[in-house]
Parts: structure tokens; C-alpha cells; sequence
């Protein structure tokens, strides 16, 4: 036994003893030590990186760079047409001769591919173990011919909290009845390649992240390429959401919302909308067909129902010219839930229904044929106010021939109602149903008369009944 932290009258500290005091109490592995700007890279061009100050420590191997500088290193020249990976790497290296050790930035480059483009490989070894090299893999590079379309670091920070150092709490002895808390670091970079742990982050630092406001942190559970839960933080409305994300088929799957349960895929890859009803009739799986964020704070937004204060649009193509653009929200001053519906039928918008009434419940309607014949099996869609756009979709059991037929309309407490109908045929033929109603009158229960002429309403045909109701 020998003294290590204490004078001596000659050097007797090795750097494999440092390396050791270091392993002990921060662990094995490679992290970014908290201070100076925590080794951010910053692109200078597609060809020169800037490192900026801060310290790394590598199998217990500390290096750094200084406070107040930066490093740069070279990034080779992309392809046309080609992507590629390549790793920076903190390289360290040791003369057997000479014993004299050193740390520089290493560029590996990846080979270029169509598409996937692997790591390129680089030397794995343990500098306490005696090998001369070990390769410390810092940065992730990735370039999309000859643009460098991202730079993610793939190492978590080490703060100054004592639960950020891994495993530290439970190696602390003398403590009864002690149950040792997950160890919780920082972390900043691509959440694809986080490691299983739990990690605290600033979104607007990070990648492949959940589509929340940027100035949010986040605490995530990790489990590496298996799930991983976060739980979000912004102080500044006291919002608290989750969302989970499974790895399934060699890829992370999209962001789910926890609490309200749609996919984030298509709303993270698209992101805002300044058009709520911006629809690619042409294009079903078109770019203006994705599912988008809309708001009514975003300057130039336009065709957002006058009521709704941001939601989530949705575009549902249901066959041949007939679309329906739906938003998931929240309503403006009172924000209740809501949902509200458009639909582009014979070439025209029929205008928004929301589909919430006071309490903020989704309001359900019901609709029989009044025939001995048949009933109806699907529903549709109204608002109930003094002017109230409605679509309804029904669906026709069996044959009913050329006769008249009465349509009840539930839900509607007044007494009296005129309205303006057209029936449009949109499955089956694609041909229009020649009948309509000019005007008629109900009564207490609400019925309207509607008469088929010349194309009867027959069995496996899918119909919309569209028009304005105007309560009398």
C-alpha cells in the first residue's frame, strides 16, 4: 500500500491512478463534463466544424478545451447524390517507447450510400487496460450530398447534482432502509441514439424529440432501442404532458401523446399550417394533405373556424372528390375540447361544425329512414345553433325503390325548421342523386320529407345529405 493524495518529496501520481480515482466516483464510460459550453459543436461551413470549450472524461481520461477558445477540425467534401456518416472522435493515444500520452479530434469517414449510410467503425479499446489506442466517438455527422444536414452529439452532460453522477448515491454507505433512486443526467443531442437511462433535457437542444414548444425541459425514461416515456415540463404555463415512443422494425416509431392519444409523426415532420383548409385534391398522400398544427396567434392564418384557438387538422379522404379536414383542439377564452369538421363536397367547402356544445362533451346524432324496410347504421355530424352547417352520411341497407322517405333529424328541441337539402350519391355510381328538397316545414319531431326522382335509393350506396338548416 502506497500513498496517492499526499506529498511524498518526489512525483509518484500516475495518470493511471487519476484515471482510477475518476472511474470510481463518475463512472467507466465517456461523458461531457458540465462547464465552459459543454463541447457544443457549431457548423461553420460543410467543411469545418467548431468545438467549443469544455471537458470530456473517457475511461476516467480527462481532456478539454480551454475556456474562452474552441477547436476546429476539417469535414471532408460530400457527393452528389450520396449521404454519409462520419464520427469525430476524441482519439487517444499512447507511445509505447516513450509512454508519453496525448488527445486529439479525429475525423472518420463514412462510406457514402444512396441511402442508409452506416457508422463508420472506429478503434474500441480501454486506455486503462494498456491499449495504445481508444476512440472516444463524440460527434455524429450526417451529409445529404454535399450538405452537412445535421451535427448531434452523442454524449450526455454530467452537471453539478450529485444524482447526476451515475451510481454515486449507491455506493454511499451507512445509510438504513435505503432505496437508491434511478441516476438522472443531463442530456442533449438525438434522442435516436440516447442510452437507456433516465435523462433530463432542453428540447430546443436536442433532435427527434416529441413536437412540444421548444423552451420546454423534459425528463425521459430510456430504454435503449426498446421505448422511451418523457414527461414535460414548461414553467411558464404549468403544462405537464407525456408522450411514449416505442423501437420496433430497426426504427423509432412515432411520438404518441399520452394524454390525448393521436400519433405526432406526420404533425412533428410537417409542423405549422397557415391555411387550415389547404388540401391536395389530387394528391391524396400529397404534402398539403399531412397533419399539421393550426393556431390562431400564427400571423396569416387563414380558413380556421372563427372559434377555435389551435388544434391539430387532420385530412380524412373518403373517395373520389369527397374530403373531410377535421381539428382536435381547443376553443377560444372558454378552451373546452373540441372538435370541428369541414367537408368538400361537389366543389365547394360546406363550412365548419364544431362538434361540442357548452359542456365541451362531443355532441352525437342519430338518423332513421322511415321505412319498414330498412334503418340507418351510420351517423353524421351537425351543430346546433341558429344557422348550422350539417353533413350526414348515410348508409343504405337494402333496396328501397323509387318511393319518398322521411328523414328525422334528433337533437333539435324546436318546434319548426326550414331547410335546403341536396343529396349527392358518392359510392357506387358517381353520379349525383337527382333529388332535393326546395323547402319544407317540420314538425314537432323534426321530419323532413325528401323524394327521389329518376335514381332510387339502393342497397350497398353510401349518400351525403348537405344543405343549410335554419331554425325557424
Amino acid at each position: 500500500m502506497k500513498i496517492i493524495s499526499g506529498k511524498t518529496g518526489s512525483p509518484h501520481v500516475t495518470s493511471h491512478q487519476f484515471r482510477q480515482i475518476m472511474e470510481g466516483i463518475i463512472g467507466d464510460e465517456s461523458y461531457i463534463i458540465a462547464g465552459g459550453e459543454n463541447l457544443e459543436p457549431e457548423l461553420v461551413s460543410n467543411n469545418a466544424l467548431k468545438i467549443r470549450s469544455g471537458m470530456l472524461c473517457h475511461h476516467g481520461n480527462v481532456s478539454c478545451v480551454d475556456t474562452g477558445t474552441y477547436d476546429e477540425v476539417e469535414l471532408e467534401n460530400g457527393s452528389q447524390g450520396m449521404k454519409r456518416i462520419d464520427l469525430v472522435v476524441n482519439r487517444y493515444t499512447r507511445n509505447e517507447e516513450t509512454g508519453i500520452e496525448s488527445c486529439d479530434w479525429v475525423v472518420l469517414k463514412g462510406t457514402p450510400a444512396e441511402s442508409s449510410p452506416t457508422v463508420p467503425e472506429y478503434t474500441v479499446g480501454n486506455l486503462q487496460n494498456g491499449d495504445l489506442v481508444d476512440d472516444c466517438p463524440v460527434f455524429k455527422v450526417e451529409l445529404d450530398g454535399i450538405q452537412v444536414t445535421g451535427v448531434m452529439k452523442m454524449l450526455s452532460v454530467l452537471g453539478g447534482n450529485l444524482s447526476d453522477v451515475p451510481g454515486l448515491v449507491s455506493k454511499v454507505s451507512g445509510l438504513s432502509n435505503y432505496t437508491p433512486m434511478l441516476p438522472r443526467k443531463s442530456y442533449s443531442g438525438d434522442f435516436n441514439d440516447m442510452p437507456t437511462g433516465v435523462f433530463v433535457s432542453e428540447i430546443s437542444k436536442c433532435t427527434n424529440v416529441p413536437p412540444y414548444s421548444s423552451g420546454m425541459w423534459v425528463v425521459t425514461i430510456c430504454y435503449s432501442k426498446v421505448v422511451q416515456i418523457t414527461f414535460h415540463i414548461d414553467a411558464t404555463i404549468g403544462s405537464r404532458l407525456l408522450a411514449y415512443r416505442n423501437y420496433n422494425s430497426n426504427a423509432w416509431q412515432p411520438w404518441v401523446d399520452i394524454n390525448v392519444g393521436f400519433g405526432f409523426s406526420d404533425v412533428w415532420k410537417k409542423g405549422t399550417s397557415n391555411n387550415a383548409l389547404l388540401v391536395d385534391l389530387n394528391n391524396p398522400n400529397g404534402e398539403n394533405n399531412k397533419t399539421t398544427f393550426v393556431a390562431n396567434w400564427n400571423s396569416g392564418t387563414t380558413n380556421l373556424p372563427s372559434d377555435c384557438a389551435c388544434g391539430v387538422r387532420e385530412v380524412s379522404w373518403v373517395t373520389g372528390p369527397i374530403v373531410m379536414v377535421r381539428i382536435t383542439g381547443w376553443t377560444v377564452n372558454t378552451n373546452i375540447p373540441a372538435t370541428w369538421v369541414n367537408t368538400y363536397v361537389n366543389g365547394k367547402w360546406l363550412g365548419w361544425s364544431r362538434q361540442t356544445y357548452g359542456t365541451g362533451q362531443l355532441i352525437s346524432t342519430g338518423i332513421n329512414i322511415n321505412s319498414n324496410r330498412c334503418s340507418l347504421v351510420e351517423g353524421g355530424y351537425y351543430v346546433q345553433n341558429k344557422m348550422a352547417h350539417i353533413q350526414l352520411k348515410i348508409k343504405i341497407t337494402s333496396d328501397l325503390g323509387s318511393k319518398n322517405y322521411w328523414v328525422m333529424l334528433r337533437g333539435f328541441p324546436q318546434p319548426k325548421f326550414a331547410a335546403a337539402l341536396a343529396i349527392t350519391k358518392y359510392k357506387g355510381s358517381s353520379t349525383a342523386v337527382g333529388a332535393y328538397v326546395d323547402k319544407t316545414t317540420g314538425v314537432a319531431s323534426g321530419e323532413i320529407l325528401i323524394t327521389t326522382a329518376g335514381d332510387p335509393l339502393s342497397a350497398n350506396n353510401v349518400y351525403v345529405i348537405s344543405g343549410d338548416y335554419v331554425v325557424a
